[in-house]
């Protein structure tokens, strides 16, 4: 059994405890696959939605993944809201790489949101927290962190790739929208910083100008 952490008292429920907590987890699963070069790097998470506090914790490890060479693949059981979907979608900001929409599949069936959220490097380590139909203004009463259980590692590991094959592929219209605010967001700051002159605009690609 690994650590069961109680977050239940007051003083460990608000927003930056619990990513803290998370950020803990990251950082033992980066130390886990930088310690040991045969290691596949691949992390699988199930989580709710990317507004659940395990998947804002990876979006800030995004650039620590990249580092690291760490693929991480994801299935939301919903992806709303859609503005935090947009950010998993783009590649410059996504910590599913410059691919993301090949990394992150939608659990669009009722039955699957009874799955817990879990966070697992191949077989070697695995977090897991409450069931996905729970409310994410609600907290947890205790998280599972087996960080030296292999047999743990390889349920979750099984459970998402079992998951992944009767998940769907995120819909086109949410990747045009991130690719669009994508360009929306690149542009602005070119603009801003009046780094295009009126000239160099006709020279931008297609996929800048399109709207």
């Amino acid at each position: 059994m690994g650590l069961i952490k109680d977050i239940s008292s007051p003083t460990a429920t608000d927003d930056t405890a619990e990513l803290n907590y998370f950020f803990d987890i990251l950082d033992h699963f980066i130390e886990k696959i930088s310690s040991d070069i045969s290691l596949d790097k691949t992390l699988t998470l199930i989580a709710r939605s990317p507004e659940a506090n395990i998947a804002k914790a990876c979006i800030q490890y995004r650039e620590k993944f990249s580092l690291a060479n760490i693929e991480l693949k994801v299935i939301f059981a919903q992806i709303t809201p859609t503005e935090q979907l947009c950010e998993w979608l783009e590649p410059e900001n996504s910590p599913c790489g410059l691919n993301p929409e090949k990394n992150i599949r939608w659990g669009n069936r009722q039955n699957l949101v009874d799955a817990h959220e879990q966070l697992t490097l191949t077989n070697q380590c695995s977090w897991s927290g409450e069931s996905m139909r729970r409310e994410v203004s609600s907290r947890f009463g205790f998280y599972i962190f087996d960080q030296d259980c292999k047999q743990a590692a390889i349920r979750g590991e099984r459970a998402f790739n079992a998951l992944w094959q009767i998940c769907d592929k995120i819909p086109q219209v949410h990747i045009k929208r991130a690719k669009q605010t994508s360009e929306q967001s690149f542009l602005g700051a070119h603009s801003k910083s009046g780094s295009f002159s009126q000239n160099d605009v006709h020279f931008l690609a297609s996929e800048f100008t399109r709207h």
